[in-house]
């Protein structure tokens, strides 16, 4: 910058000068406005990227969960889809204490053979008189080129569809090579894949565990009632069982259910109400804490002022309420939150939640 005594005199030499420091700084500005404006433009490119990609993993979630509770049943399974809930669901952990708290009772499996199984619980016969339906599992054409059919693996799954319970009979056919009673290097025996269940390896189907919910959360059937429906089939299953059956359901439908917070936060409006669910406190025995449950129900057209829709979905709560009484620990009440949550989107849609 020159200093006064370097300025010209010459009035006409120093407009020029302003001139050229003016249009040098109009550069200098313009050159930072277009690098601030690629700046915003790769942020923005990163974040539409972002969102994209967030996007289609949760469709990519939502798909595999609609293909595993509804899909044909003969349907090819990649296990690698499994991944896309970040574990293996047959190990999906079982919060034992939390299961018993929930339900009183012992958590009984259907393995279970321990003392504490006196009441006939676990992996018991069922009943001859009810349906079976046969689902078979074969291997591809090209795979059993060379292989000869030896035999066949049968698991029973207990279902339900309207009308009542039936027995899916899986069959799984194996395959050894052609000269495996001949060969010296031993039969190399090849079973077929069975589709992936919401519980893996477990006695429920998904119309089941959509029967077992809906009873409970939306037609506010006590687990202990439902036992007792299910004895006049001659069918027993405890109600701590149906309680682990909620809760690895529950862990199971998460991405579904955060799915469902993304979408409600992208309203224009949110409804939004609460009310009290007691919670048996798990450091005083016998004693209740005071927990609250809340409803957000999202609307992206057509926001309005009154909050009856929020009001009439804790209406849900307030009547089972009466029936189960309270929440058995902190684990339970947030597992029943995701279930209402889609049981209630579910009929908002005019959907029947068992299906």
């Amino acid at each position: 910058m020159l200093s006064v005594e370097q300025l010209p005199d010459d009035p006409v030499l120093l407009k020029q000068m302003r001139v050229r420091e003016c249009a040098a700084r109009d550069a200098q500005i313009a050159r930072r406005d277009a690098q601030i404006e690629q700046i915003r433009q790769e942020a923005a490119g990163q974040l539409e990227a972002q969102r994209l990609r967030l996007e289609a993993e949760h469709k990519a979630e939502v798909q595999a969960l609609l293909r595993r509770f509804y899909g044909p049943r003969r349907e090819k399974f990649d296990p690698a889809q499994l991944l896309l809930f970040g574990q293996m669901i047959d190990t999906l952990p079982v919060d034992t204490r939390a299961v018993e708290e929930e339900s009183g009772q012992k958590l009984v499996t259907r393995r279970g053979r321990g003392r504490d199984n006196r009441h006939n619980h676990g992996r018991g016969k069922l009943p001859e008189h009810l349906e079976r339906v046969v689902v078979e599992h074969d291997l591809p054409e090209a795979q059993k080129a060379g292989m000869v059919r030896i035999g066949c693996e049968i698991t029973k799954q207990l279902e339900f569809k309207p009308g009542g319970l039936f027995v899916i009979q899986h069959r799984r056919y194996k395959y050894a090579p052609a000269d495996y009673q001949t060969s010296d290097s031993g039969a190399r025996i090849v079973i077929a894949d069975k589709p992936a269940q919401p519980i893996e390896k477990g006695l429920a189907g998904p119309g089941l565990l959509a029967y077992v919910i809906t009873s409970k959360l939306a037609d506010h059937l006590p687990l202990y009632r439902l036992e007792k429906i299910f004895a006049r089939q001659d069918v027993r299953v405890a109600g701590s069982t149906m309680c682990a059956w909620m809760a690895a359901s529950a862990e199971l439908l998460r991405p579904l259910h955060r799915l469902l917070i993304e979408r409600v936060r992208q309203s224009k409006a949110i409804h939004t109400d609460d009310t009290r669910v007691p919670v048996q406190d798990e450091q005083v025995k016998g004693k209740c804490k005071s927990g609250r449950i809340w409803t957000y129900i999202g609307d992206r057209d057509h926001p309005y002022i009154d909050n009856n829709a929020a009001e009439r979905a804790m209406k849900r709560v307030a009547i089972g309420r009466k029936n189960w009484l309270f929440a058995g620990n902190d684990a339970f009440g947030q597992h029943h939150a995701v279930l209402w949550s889609l049981i209630a989107s579910a009929e908002a849609q005019g959907i029947d939640p068992i299906g």
